[in-house]
């Protein structure tokens, strides 16, 4: 009989929480086996608890985010404006949408036609179930704007004639942590990951002006109804947090003019 905690407690290299995952797969695994009658319950291997603590993320705040945004827009807009384009999102919607799901957004996932100014439709999120996350209206006229891909492309790709990069390839899991990491170091600053800078910075700054009921509706309600198409209601209210979070960055922006 495998002694999961032993086992998974010799696993020098990793972190308690990578221990914790290894943990809850397995769990998964042997909970499919007794479902399938492969093995006896008598024959389920105990799973204890790991526990662990969640690493501390710096943050920053509205005007040195939006300086690093800006810096990574003069730094790559001539090269592909999609770059600035993600981590700008990441800093509005990242409340909502992991980095991975944003990566894997092809152009049919980006619906002008849902809502008042579009959505983004994630079809297989973490969760599980479809999701979507309505644009406020800057991002919709900015959309409207862009050329755009045949529907089975990803959005965030790359165009002919970067070095080492295929055209048309999806933007690597750490693309848009190099460029944000060249943008702090163009403007000196130091320890400032990706997530921490958009996700995290953004929610700290929006409680300032929501409250965590309405920044709880801004991340959104999972359904498994085809693309939610009633709840206007809904729509309305993560716009409005996604829309509170643009006019703070703007307000920066204005006031530095």
């Amino acid at each position: 009989m495998l002694d999961v905690d032993v086992w998974v407690d010799e696993q020098d290299d990793i972190s308690d929480k990578t221990k914790a995952n290894m943990k809850s797969c397995l769990h998964d695994f042997w909970s499919w086996l007794l479902a399938r009658k492969v093995i006896t319950a008598d024959q389920f291997p105990s799973f204890p608890k790991t526990p662990f603590e969640l690493g501390w993320r710096n943050i920053t705040d509205i005007p040195t985010q939006q300086s690093i945004i800006e810096k990574v827009k003069d730094l790559s807009y001539h090269i592909n404006p999609k770059i600035w384009l993600g981590i700008k999102w990441l800093s509005v919607y990242g409340i909502r949408m992991r980095p991975g799901e944003m990566l894997n957004l092809k152009e049919a996932d980006i619906n002008l036609n849902i809502g008042e100014s579009g959505a983004f439709i994630i079809p297989h999120p973490k969760e599980k179930k479809p999701k979507i996350i309505y644009l406020i209206d800057e991002d919709y006229r900015l959309l409207k704007d862009m050329p755009r891909g045949l529907p089975e492309l990803y959005f965030f790709r790359h165009p002919k004639g970067i070095k080492g990069c295929k055209a048309g390839q999806r933007f690597g899991n750490k693309y848009f942590y190099k460029w944000w990491k060249r943008a702090c170091k163009e403007l000196g600053i130091e320890g400032l990951d990706l997530y921490g800078g958009t996700k995290h910075t953004t929610v700290t700054a929006a409680n300032a002006r929501l409250t965590p009921e309405q920044i709880k509706m801004g991340t959104g309600h999972s359904t498994n109804k085809a693309f939610e198409r009633y709840f206007q209601r809904e729509a309305r209210d993560a716009v409005q947090v996604y829309q509170t979070i643009n006019d703070l960055q703007h307000t920066y922006n204005r006031n530095k003019g």
